[in-house]
């Protein structure tokens, strides 16, 4: 993403959020309501008119949701123009999803050792596997830039990241984890990499191979910050009070207010040079966590309802929306129907059990069940109730499916602009509140990874 001004970054959350407003009604509106509350009642006449055709195609709806699309081709159907329109300025304002590339930066660790290449990425999953590769190869280039020898990791986990960093990269790295079991195997593991690298390096190579520092902690919005700098500096990394110690600090989704809370650090912390945070669960946010711009903080208090995001809209700006295209692209409609399912499964609960509404249920695969009924048994089998046969056989709830799915697609296309006015506004806040190059950059595949987006930092 180029560089933009702080009068365009101001100017694309103000009317970004002005068409968010606007759209509330969609945004802040859950799925499982749409039979209790009638969500289809709520979309423009013009909409229900073009959707309810009876040769309307579905699968061609996925249009919305491609943002790198120019205009709906292979759409066979005349669009009403207010949802093109909507569609139009929803793209221009939301920050790109096309992954960027990067370049390789040179190491001299073990990252590219034809034995350990595959030892990094032993036990992990390709989502995060994907993620790590990216992460470590972007942090270790800006470390390099910035002339950073020392990287925290915040919430490593069993310390992947971390991992590669230190013996992939050569660099001084502590891993902040508030999970001690967590901490434990990310130890075990450190020790399993250097048992393997005995085999195979010569005994100077071996010996300055330096494993993470794995550090139990919790990292609260109360935090003393420049205490937790002094502590890394004089404890973990065994520094005395008057050497130089330039840190860059890291955060691979950070779950909810602890995505700003880092942000702070590299804002109070001179010596935090550099930052990188992939946001995570924005649902989680609190008060605290958004708005955190001064500009925007400002803006609520002459207009508190346009400067507001709720739980509902924070939490579909989480979802995968790449995944959902192309189901609903290649007319993979069985794995849609649950969403209608879980509709009218809800309207049954309301109506037996109001004190049951928005229960967490069991999840279903539709392939999993051959009937309602069967979805229904299972979906409620935590919750101990009985399901009433009228309820159950011949649903005609479930045969709108459609309407179901169209509704879902209708949220996910509002979703990457509430992403982008929470990216944004952080990306404000950090060059409101310190002298730094700040930008947003798309780096990881979004069909893997869905917030695929690095924040990025430097001072």
């Amino acid at each position: 993403m180029k560089d933009l001004s702080d009068n365009h970054v101001k100017y694309l959350l103000e009317t970004s959020l002005f068409v968010l407003e606007h759209y509330k009604w969609l945004i802040d509106s859950y799925v499982l309501d749409f039979f209790v509350e009638n969500h289809w009642k709520n979309l423009p006449m013009a909409w229900q008119e073009t959707f309810t055709c009876p040769n309307f195609p579905i699968n061609e709806l996925s249009f919305l949701l491609n943002y790198n699309a120019n205009s709906p081709k292979g759409v066979s159907v005349v669009l009403p123009l207010s949802l093109l329109t909507l569609h139009k300025v929803t793209q221009m304002l939301s920050i790109g999803r096309k992954p960027e590339k990067m370049e390789k930066a040179p190491w001299s660790g073990l990252v590219d050792h034809p034995k350990f290449r595959n030892l990094f990425m032993k036990h992990v999953k390709c989502k995060k596997r994907h993620e790590i590769e990216k992460m470590s190869a972007l942090c270790g280039k800006i470390a390099e830039k910035c002339g950073v020898e020392y990287l925290v990791d915040i919430g490593g986990g069993l310390g992947h990241l971390s991992r590669i960093l230190a013996f992939g990269h050569g660099k001084r790295v502590c891993c902040v984890e508030k999970q001690e079991p967590l901490n434990l195997q990310a130890g075990v593991l450190d020790q399993q990499f250097l048992k393997f690298a005995q085999k195979y390096l010569k005994q100077e190579e071996f010996t300055q191979l330096r494993p993470p520092v794995h550090l139990n902690l919790t990292i609260s919005p109360d935090m003393d910050a420049c205490g937790f700098i002094e502590h890394l500096k004089c404890r973990v990394f065994d520094l005395k009070e008057d050497e130089e110690f330039a840190i860059g600090v890291i955060g691979l989704h950070p779950c909810g207010d602890l995505g700003p809370v880092l942000l702070n650090l590299f804002q109070t912390c001179p010596e935090v040079k550099f930052i990188a945070v992939v946001g995570c669960c924005y649902m989680k946010l609190t008060e605290n966590g958004f708005p955190l711009s001064q500009h925007l903080r400002r803006m609520r208090e002459k207009e508190p309802k346009r400067v507001h995001l709720s739980y509902e809209a924070r939490e579909v700006a989480c979802h995968a929306i790449e995944m959902y295209h192309e189901r609903l692209s290649r007319g993979e409609f069985d794995d849609l129907k649950i969403h209608a399912y879980r509709s009218a499964l809800e309207k049954v609960i309301v109506r037996n059990w109001p004190n049951l509404r928005h229960s967490g249920l069991r999840s279903v695969k539709y392939r999993e069940c051959r009937t309602f009924r069967e979805y229904c048994e299972r979906a409620t089998g935590n919750l101990g109730v009985k399901l009433n046969d009228g309820d159950v056989e011949g649903n005609a709830d479930c045969l709108e499916w459609k309407k179901v799915a169209i509704f879902y697609t209708l949220r996910l296309m509002l979703a990457p602009l509430v992403e982008s006015v929470l990216l944004n506004d952080r990306l404000l806040s950090i060059r409101e509140g310190a002298t730094a190059t700040c930008s947003t950059v798309a780096v990881f595949e979004p069909r893997l990874s869905p917030r695929n987006h690095i924040l990025l930092a430097t001072k």
